[in-house]
């Protein structure tokens, strides 16, 4: 989804008499990446890339596990990598920074720590749960694409032992003409490539939810668009 958006403004107090100058979001979002393709790229290898699906704007990228030495797949790295990316992926930047205000200013590790301990408790205890391919998703999106992720729907959830059904993940990059690039992202993960259907990708039910069309409640993309301004009242400070 394409939504065009005024270029922000700030006050540059460097500047005599207070002078206005051009918000770069394009450049804000990229600063707020986290993690680095070549992190990534010791736990997924890029079978080929920018597969144009004819008749639509959808291109394929194709990612695989490594082997080990031994020719057995490498799943416990990927684990034990995404593992380390629990408080990037649910935890809001404006408390992250608080914690290591805390930390600089304390000396102690220990608000690090409860982050830590915060982002985990948000990932549900349910045997058959799609968190763990949401954050994958998460991974890729920002080390390997360069999408910034903008709304997690973890830090919305009231209960880890429940779902909170929605986009698995908002995504955003700034356009040269001053627009910005909007990613709705889905998650599926499935024990065996057979078994995997493209169509789930596109699930009416889960649709029409982001659309808000049940009449029932507001729309999740308001939801979205709210959080999108509050990151960029974050970025702006």
């Amino acid at each position: 989804m394409s939504e065009a958006i005024a270029p922000e403004a700030t006050i540059d107090p460097s500047a005599g008499g207070g002078a206005i100058t051009e918000f770069d979001l394009d450049e804000a979002l990229k600063r707020a990446l986290r993690g680095g393709s070549s992190n990534i790229a010791t736990h997924l290898t890029c079978l080929q890339r920018d597969i144009a699906i004819d008749g639509t704007r959808t291109k394929l990228h194709c990612y695989f596990l490594p082997l080990d030495a031994n020719g057995r797949t490498r799943v416990k790295p990927l684990a034990e990598f995404l593992r380390d990316q629990i408080i990037d992926y649910a935890i809001p930047r404006p408390r992250i920074e608080e914690a290591y205000k805390l930390a600089t200013q304390t000396g102690s590790m220990a608000s690090i720590s409860k982050l830590h301990e915060s982002a985990r408790r948000l990932f549900s205890h349910l045997a058959n749960t799609g968190e763990g391919g949401e954050l994958l998703l998460f991974a890729m999106a920002e080390a390997i694409f360069g999408i910034t992720q903008i709304v997690c729907k973890m830090s919305l959830k009231t209960s880890s032992s429940m779902h909170y059904h929605g986009s698995d993940g908002v995504y955003a990059e700034g356009r040269a003409d001053g627009g910005l690039n909007l990613y709705w992202g889905e998650s599926k993960v499935y024990s065996s490539p057979t078994d995997a259907k493209p169509a789930d990708l596109f699930r009416d039910d889960e649709l029409i939810g982001l659309q808000g069309d049940s009449g029932t409640e507001p729309s999740r993309s308001w939801l979205y668009l709210f959080r999108l301004r509050a990151l960029i009242d974050h970025l702006l400070r």
